[in-house]
């Protein structure tokens, strides 16, 4: 039982790294972007020095598991399938 949730943890977390996070930039709210700091400096009228996380729709994840249940599995390997 522990060695069968231990990799479904492991699997899970896999699985959730997946996530990519992308940005909208030289935006006129948001958080400042210290890549553009300078121009804030320099023209402080400039109201393009923002960013904004942009919403990302994440992919479902779908997963198969084919267990061969033959003779040949009998004992530890089926068992740890």
């Amino acid at each position: 039982q522990s060695v069968v949730s231990k990799l479904a943890n492991r699997l899970q977390r896999k699985l959730m790294a997946q996530q990519n996070r992308s940005w909208d930039f030289d935006q006129e709210e948001g958080l400042l972007d210290a890549a553009r700091l300078a121009r804030v400096i320099v023209s402080p009228g400039s109201s393009l020095s923002y960013k904004i996380e942009r919403d990302t729709d994440f992919r479902d994840t779908v997963v198969t598991l084919l267990i061969d249940n033959s003779g040949s599995m009998r004992g530890r390997p089926i068992s740890i399938a």
